[in-house]
């Protein structure tokens, strides 16, 4: 980590440091029944959900989607899937070794994300750990969406952490991205959604974790 002492810690929420996709992929395949469209594979589908609804929704409806109004696509999967948010998604492994070394060192801890609040905060009032969070930048809290490093900077400040004292997690070229046009120290969540063309080790992160539990070795002062 550039031999500099981490003070605090924000993480990317899909495939980062929640395992969403089930119930995602879960809405979409609702949505398809709706309109008598075929499912999805979850397996293929899966590195698509850091992407966002309507990368979802093109994989799901194809060349179809032309066809329909995208936004009352989106308006209607979104609604599907908050309505099934919490059936399968679950904290990756390993999250409460991660938070006992944070509360070992003293280091706090919040959520950047490009999910909308009401998705976000719906997730953190029904997962256990997660309200320890001590912030949440949603996608509609910050002015421009990752990779542009406004969310990370007001990240930090709400967690009280100068940002070259903060690393940020994530498991897209965006999160590296914003971490380093923000001056943070990037890892690479490589357990997350990642396709299986994009070369994770061309981001340029500072480090790579393979599994959650992973953090808590890095980020001791």
């Amino acid at each position: 980590m550039n031999n500099k002492t981490i003070k605090g810690v924000l993480f990317d929420l899909d495939g980062t440091l929640v395992d969403t996709a089930p119930d995602m992929v879960y809405a979409l395949n609702m949505l398809l029944n709706n309109y008598n469209m075929p499912s999805v594979d979850y397996v293929q589908t899966r590195a698509l959900v850091s992407d966002g609804a309507l990368a979802l929704l093109k994989h799901g409806f194809g060349d179809d989607l032309m066809l329909h109004n995208a936004l009352r696509l989106r308006h209607e999967y979104l609604e599907l899937y908050a309505d099934n948010i919490h059936i399968h998604s679950r904290v990756f492994k390993g999250f409460e070794r991660v938070q006992s070394a944070f509360d070992h060192h003293n280091i706090p801890w919040g959520i950047v994300t490009n999910k909308p609040a009401f998705l976000s905060n719906s997730l953190l009032e029904k997962i256990p750990g997660l309200e320890q969070s001590r912030c949440l930048i949603a996608a509609d809290s910050m002015p421009l969406r990752k990779p542009h490093a406004c969310g990370l900077l007001l990240g930090a400040a709400e967690i009280g952490v100068a940002p070259w004292h903060c690393a940020y997690i994530g498991d897209s070229r965006r999160d590296i991205q914003a971490a380093q046009h923000a001056r943070m120290h990037s890892v690479a969540a490589t357990y997350g959604y990642i396709k299986d063309d994009d070369d994770h080790r061309s981001w340029g992160a500072d480090c790579f974790i393979d599994a959650l539990p992973e953090l808590s070795d890095i980020v001791k002062p």
